[in-house]
């Protein structure tokens, strides 16, 4: 099976060269990046088995914290490369739990093993695989929601708007708040999502027979089903 690695690490940096050492096996393909922030959606980060950090710590939380509200999962586990021996304990937020770390060096064989573990736990305990609010089901590989034994296909955008309104079900956001977070521009890209907001209400109310987007006067968007038991949403493991 070919292992697929996003590497996040500067280029000139020795510790690169050694992270690129140690993955050199005939069955790991790395795409290499330098800047975390042109990886921060489900389509960029999909590809991969694993994102492999080789920055620094405070990069990397900064990276999670900036890409966590677009992106309320993660596809892949994170394995952070450091050189200090024995990291000391932080408090863990909801982005920093996503994290394991390897110490360097190590060989070749620690490495493989290593990334073969964090995969594998991974795919069978905790990727999850949709967002549920109330009886509403966003689907994420199939890119779909259902409601009422009833099934909508999304495209990307149509997901990804979804996806943030289920993460921010018990409040209104903003449209510039939405704009930022699926298309990371406030000013020039209002308009496309205030039709693409349009267009998706139309498409739930002919599939389902309610449009499940409200808008509230001066506040914004968030999830409305007209007989809703209001349960909150959840984040549902397969």
């Amino acid at each position: 099976m070919t292992i697929q690695i996003l590497l996040i690490a500067d280029e000139t940096l020795q510790r690169t060269a050694q992270v690129l050492q140690l993955m050199s096996q005939s069955n790991i393909r790395v795409s290499i990046v330098g800047e975390p922030r042109d990886y921060a959606n489900y389509d960029q980060l999909h590809p991969f088995d694993c994102i492999v950090y080789a920055k620094s710590f405070a990069s990397l939380t900064h990276w999670l914290t900036a890409t966590h509200p677009q992106l309320p999962y993660f596809t892949a586990p994170i394995l952070w490369v450091t050189q200090i021996a024995h990291p000391a304990p932080r408090r863990k937020t909801r982005c920093q739990s996503l994290i394991q770390w390897q110490s360097l060096p190590c060989s070749k064989l620690t490495m493989y093993a290593r990334l073969h573990k964090i995969i594998s736990d991974w795919k069978h305990k905790f990727e999850y695989t949709h967002l549920a609010y109330d009886r509403m089901t966003l689907h994420f590989h199939s890119r779909s929601l259902s409601y009422r034994r009833q099934h909508a296909l999304l495209t990307t955008s149509e997901f990804d708007l979804l996806a943030y309104l289920f993460v921010h079900c018990n409040a209104p956001v903003s449209m510039s708040d939405i704009t930022i977070a699926i298309r990371e521009d406030s000013l020039n890209q209002q308009a496309s999502i205030r039709v693409l907001i349009c267009r998706l209400r139309k498409k739930l109310s002919r599939t389902f027979g309610e449009k499940l987007i409200k808008t509230s006067r001066g506040r914004g968007y968030c999830l409305h089903l007209t007989s809703s038991h209001d349960n909150g949403h959840l984040l549902s493991q397969p």
